[in-house]
């Protein structure tokens, strides 16, 4: 029996279809398509269908760059100045030893 390209999903017979619209959306969505967790039958199926579709080459481009924007945005947030940190550090405990008297 041969082998699908979709976990899950029942090998065809001698027959050659392009993946439909919804599981490319689907594989695009919930992993990512750089790493090697797709065969090469499977990452060259996805790319010729996002060559010929170009509603879901559109929604590739779209997410990739959503995932570039909110890594972007997350690294800036995990960039602490520690500095700034040990100048909140010092008034916290400043106001906390003064008994919040300087409302």
């Amino acid at each position: 029996m041969a082998k699908s390209g979709i976990p899950g999903q029942k090998p065809l017979e001698g027959k050659s279809v392009m993946l439909p619209c919804k599981e490319i959306v689907r594989i695009l969505s919930s992993q990512d398509t750089s790493a090697n967790e797709f065969s090469f039958m499977q990452r060259a199926g996805l790319r010729l269908h996002l060559l010929m579709c170009k509603h879901c080459s559109h929604y590739a481009t779209h997410l990739e760059m959503m995932r570039a924007g909110f890594k972007k945005l997350f690294s800036k947030i995990m960039q602490v100045d520690k500095v700034e940190v040990q100048q909140l550090e010092d008034e916290i405990i400043r106001k906390v030893s003064t008994g919040s008297q300087g409302k």
